[in-house]
């Protein structure tokens, strides 16, 4: 991500205005990939890790927000751009915020008898399994194609338990 800096930074000095904002693109988009290798230890995760993660996750909120307020500015250098931005953004997951998690969890818990269990694809994207939450049938992820679920209560290659959903929201009962 110090290259992204740099870039951003050679940006500003020589007053070119879509390589700023591409820099800053490339910075959030590089943090969804440090997210999502913090997702795959959510287990293990430590109070440090947990706020490397939301310190980084902070840090790539405010390089999209530079980044559409820059090409909001001047829209024709940054023909284009705003659509990455967006894409970055669902990436980091910034469109699902706590409330709208909460309804989705509270939906899922009426719909079968109880949350069961959360987990990740191998791209951080979540899902749950009901009844018993443990996985006993394959299927793909409906945002990236990847496979989720298993096979007699084992999860495929790349699903993890996505520990910090159920932690925030297993308050829930109906």
């Amino acid at each position: 991500m110090a290259s992204c800096e740099v870039l951003i930074a050679a940006a500003l000095r020589t007053t070119n205005i879509r390589q700023q904002v591409e820099g800053h693109i490339f910075w959030a988009h590089f943090a969804t990939l440090t997210r999502g290798a913090f997702n795959y230890l959510t287990e293990q995760n430590s109070p440090e890790r947990i706020q490397q993660h939301e310190q980084i996750t902070a840090l790539a909120i405010q390089h999209l927000q530079t980044a559409e307020e820059i090409s909001k500015k001047f829209p024709g250098p940054t023909n284009g751009l705003i659509e990455e931005i967006n894409d970055i953004r669902r990436m980091l997951g910034e469109g699902t915020s706590t409330r709208e998690m909460r309804m989705i969890v509270t939906a899922m818990a009426k719909e079968f008898n109880g949350t069961g269990h959360w987990y990740r694809c191998e791209n951080g994207h979540p899902f749950t399994i009901g009844e018993c939450g443990l996985p006993m049938q394959l299927a793909r992820c409906p945002a990236c194609n990847a496979g989720i679920g298993g096979r007699s209560h084992r999860a495929v290659d790349g699903v993890t338990h996505a520990a910090d959903i159920e932690q925030q929201f297993g308050d829930l009962h109906l």
